[in-house]
């Protein structure tokens, strides 16, 4: 029981393993001895580094750790000890000079943070006291609070949704300050909170949270809620990622939600992705450095050379005729006169090292800094907001990007979707003017009308408009309060506007099916009201089986309200729903052959794919599918393993119905964008989770490919013989000089990393200009549009036959589709983060590679997930450890090249 675990009086201290929280931090009646709240920290946030009280000692320090700024530091010292040849004050001045300069920019800097942070600290906040709402200070917040948070606002911590305005006691909400995704994302209350209402029956609640400790993935959360109603035993409640409201996200067409502090402070999620570093240093400082030490080693050189000389050549004989030298009257040589004369000529000699250099640097950083603030063309967001600096140590480091890692959906193409075929029961339809055809292919693919409907291409649709998590809002220009539609009360026009989704895959076959006349109306609780050609259906959602990379589909199970049968509907990656469907007889051999040789025909069009099929289950398989599933999901431990297992029991044995193209319409400008990238000398790797054809076939549609191009292809590697084989092959055929592309999948990708990690990542280097890597689960990071999980497997590269210098992985910068999709205004948000590792000069004659990367993952840098880009972050992760032998970015060992 969390109560036990939390106030247990043993004197013996246990490790800690999960929080506990009291909601509104008062234990249960039902505890029968007094109990106390645990101290958690408040909600004050710091981006900051200095105060007024360390500012100049850590500020001095920081400074000093410079090699140019210690050592003229050591000169002054020595000027002041010694009976220095020339006024200390020569090298006092300059380095007082240089030192405030450099303080001053850092502490402007430095106190617009603070005042970032007051204003976020300070900023009202809603919360529940003594049944009313009261307005606080968000640094007040603090765990156990009942916070409430109105439309269009972001929330000021991390708090466990308890209560909606959405009667089906859920919320939209867009995380782009988080993940870059403007899409609306959907959370739920949990099951057990559907008896509050009020702000009175939040306060009156009494329960128990029990839930991880503070991590940083945005995309973990596990956890039980235990409510006590009077009962000696709490009813208890599951709870998950799609509860937890993450500090950063902004409400969207939601009236108002409650919600419980979890994690405050710099204990929430988008915090702990703060990774705040003491001192960065540049590319061009680091360089600087090499030349400093380079210049110090001449002026020890010149020091001694030049005190030899000195006792050595002009001893007295030779001095007795320079009569404007002064002569001892001690011709013996003592050591205080030898350290006199060495720390004079270093006096002398140390202008070989320019402090000025320095200013120069530091001045042209700062106004750097603010001429990208003030250039017009980097203007974008929904305010046409202007680019904003908040340090200026790295930004030069932007013209030196030589490699850039980007994902296709939502950088190349615009991440709005638009349903075009489907293959049904074997049959090609294809998507006319809002009307869908049957393609004949045997009379050279003419189109004509169905009608009447099959009933496989009526279940197919049904189908589709019944597995998603899509809503059907509307909003009233008036007043600005969301409603859900149901019943009659939607239109057949502006769908675009009408239906909400987290998914634009999803949205856009809902649209498809509407338009064909297969209408979702809406949902009330978990009711889900259809119309089929003008007749009115009804089903009750039972279960959502979301999607996940593992799986790579999703599923709900609804039942019929007129008949009672249960159907379990799963779409999803043909990859994961083909294998999963039943072939037991010839017939359905025959659709799942015919079904994915119509996949790969899309794919050929650069349509992305997706499989569907369903399955009927008796009462007692869902009752025990059910209870099976309810278990996994309050499981603390190994959750999502457990949860895993089950979904497959369940998606197993599915009837294939067939089959969708949907095609992404490419950027505008996006050819001319990789030529200008080309002609800059940036070199561009694609990495994609569609199939290989449908990415090649993007590839060359972008320009990214060229017809001239010889395209080689490392696919299908299952074994290191073959592996080995193939890489050999690729490395003849590009030994001659010419355009190359290289074709590279997931799997291919690990045999290789594997088993011969060394070879290929030197091969991808000296030989790749440009590429696209296939089998990439889970694309989310987005270069510049708004981001769309990827299914399937796919992949590309490029190159000039030259070694290359730097290395990009891109930081997040997007701009959402022009329509607005998704409920969420276009706008543009950039966020960046520079890492400079060393390269070997076998690999790149003595260069220094760049590598740009996103962040992990997810604080206001996009983190990378566990679930994005699997393959591709663990070719980086070699990529470094193979340029920089020793430990790699997350401080595991490596050998290196």
């Amino acid at each position: 029981m969390a109560l036990k675990k939390l106030f247990s009086r043993n004197t013996k201290r246990q490790p800690v393993t999960s929080r506990t929280v009291l909601v509104n931090g008062r234990p249960p009646e039902e505890s029968s001895e007094p109990l106390t709240m645990p101290k958690y920290l408040n909600n004050q946030i710091k981006t900051s580094k200095y105060t007024w009280f360390n500012f100049i000692p850590k500020n001095l320090f920081e400074q000093f750790r410079r090699i140019a700024n210690f050592y003229f530091l050591i000169v002054t010292l020595i000027q002041l000890s010694i009976e220095s040849p020339v006024s200390p004050m020569t090298s006092i001045l300059p380095l007082v000079f240089v030192v405030s300069v450099t303080a001053v920019k850092q502490a402007y800097e430095d106190w617009l943070r603070h005042r970032e942070d007051n204003k976020v600290n300070n900023a009202p906040a809603m919360v529940v006291r003594d049944g009313n709402v009261t307005e606080v200070r968000n640094q007040d917040i603090v765990v156990g609070d009942v916070v409430m948070v109105s439309d269009e606002e972001g929330f000021p911590c991390d708090l466990l949704l308890l209560l909606s305005s959405n009667p089906e006691a859920k919320c939209e909400v867009t995380t782009a300050n988080l993940d870059g995704e403007t899409n609306l994302k959907t959370f739920v209350c949990p099951g057990e909170t559907e008896y509050l209402h009020t702000p009175e029956d939040l306060w009156d609640m009494r329960a128990v949270v029990e839930c991880q400790l503070p991590h940083a993935n945005l995309y973990d959360f596990k956890g039980s809620l235990e409510v006590y109603r009077g009962n000696s035993q709490p009813a208890k409640a599951p709870l998950a990622t799609d509860n937890l409201l993450l500090r950063g996200a902004r409400l969207r067409n939601t009236a108002w939600v409650y919600g419980v502090a979890v994690y405050t402070g710099k204990e929430t999620k988008m915090a702990l992705n703060l990774k705040m570093t003491s001192a960065k240093f540049s590319t061009v400082e680091k360089t600087m450095n090499y030349f400093l030490v380079f210049y110090l080693v001449l002026l020890v050189l010149e020091i001694t050379v030049s005190t030899l000389i000195k006792y050595l050549v002009y001893d007295y004989p030779f001095r007795k005729d320079m009569w404007y030298l002064p002569v001892s009257a001690n011709s013996e040589v003592a050591v205080k006169d030898i350290v006199q004369d060495t720390f004079s000529f270093l006096v002398i000699y140390n202008y070989v090292i320019p402090i000025s250099l320095y200013v120069t640097l530091e001045m042209q950083k700062f106004l750097g800094a603010m001429f990208l603030e003030w250039d017009d063309e980097l203007k974008g967001g929904e305010g046409n907001e202007r680019c904003k600096c908040n340090t200026s140590d790295l930004n030069e480091e932007l013209g030196q990007v030589k490699y850039l890692f980007t994902d296709k959906t939502g950088t190349l193409t615009e991440n709005t979707m638009y349903f075009r075929q489907c293959s049904v029961d074997g049959i090609k339809y294809v998507s006319t003017d809002g009307e869908i055809q049957l393609v004949n292919e045997r009379n050279n693919n003419k189109t004509m009308a169905v009608s009447p409907w099959p009933t496989a291409l009526e279940d197919f649709l049904v189908t589709l408009a019944l597995c998603h998590t899509v809503q059907v809002t509307s909003k009233s220009k008036a007043n600005g309060e969301v409603t859900v539609t149901s019943g009659d009360s939607i239109q057949m026009v502006d769908l675009s506007q009408r239906y909400q989704a987290s998914s634009p895959d999803e949205k856009a076959l809902v649209e498809a099916s509407a338009s064909f006349g297969v209408v979702f109306q809406g949902q009330r609780k978990d009711t889900l009201e259809l119309t089929v050609q003008g007749h009115s259906r009804r089903y009750t959602r039972l279960q959502v089986l979301d999607f996940d990379s593992d799986r790579k589909c999703m599923s709900v199970v609804v039942r019929e309200e007129w008949s009672g049968r249960l159907w379990l509907l799963t779409k999803g990656a043909e990859s994961s729903v083909l294998r999963r469907c039943r072939v037991q007889s010839d017939e359905e051999q025959r659709l799942h052959d015919t079904t994915a040789a119509h996949i790969d025909d899309y794919a050929l069009l650069g349509l992305r794919t997706l499989a569907v099929g369903r399955r009927e289950l008796s009462d007692q398989q869902y009752q025990l599918f059910a209870t099976q599933l309810t278990q996994a999901r309050m499981m603390m431990e190994g959750r999502e393993e457990a949860v895993r297992k089950v979904m497959d029991q369940m998606e197993a044995e599915l009837t294939l119905l067939g089959a969708t193209g949907v095609e992404d319409l490419l950027q505008e400008g996006v050819q001319e964008t990789l030529e200008s990238l080309r002609v800059a000398g940036i070199k561009v790797w694609v990495l994609t989770g569609d199939k290989v054809e449908t990415a090649v076939n993007i590839a060359y549609s972008c320009g990214h490919f060229k017809r001239f191009m010889t395209v080689l292809s490392l696919t299908g590697l299952q074994d290191a013989e073959h592996a080995a084989a193939r890489l050999q092959q690729c490395t003849q055929e590009s030994q001659a000089v010419g355009n190359y592309g290289l074709v590279v999948d997931g799997s291919s990708l690990q045999v290789l990393l594997d088993n011969f990690k060394d070879d290929f990542l030197l091969y991808v280097l000296q030989v790749h200009r440009r590429g696209l890597l296939q089998d990439v689960p889970q694309a989310e990071s987005r270069d510049r549009a708004a981001g769309e999980e990827e299914q399937g497997e796919a992949g590309v590269c490029r190159h000039r036959g030259r070694r290359q210098r730097r290395v990009y992985d891109p930081g997040s910068s997007r701009r959402a589709g022009r329509d607005g999709q998704g409920g969420a205004a276009g706008g543009e948000v950039c966020r960046l983060r520079l890492r400079s590792i060393p390269v070997p000069e076998e690999v790149a004659a003595g260069a220094r590679p760049l590598v740009l990367r996103e962040g992990v993952h997810a604080g206001p840098v996009l983190l990378l997930q566990e679930r994005y880009l699997h393959h591709a972050a663990a070719l980086l992760r070699h990529l470094e450890c193979f340029l920089n032998p020793g430990a790699d970015s997350e401080g595991k060992r490596c050998d290196g090249y």
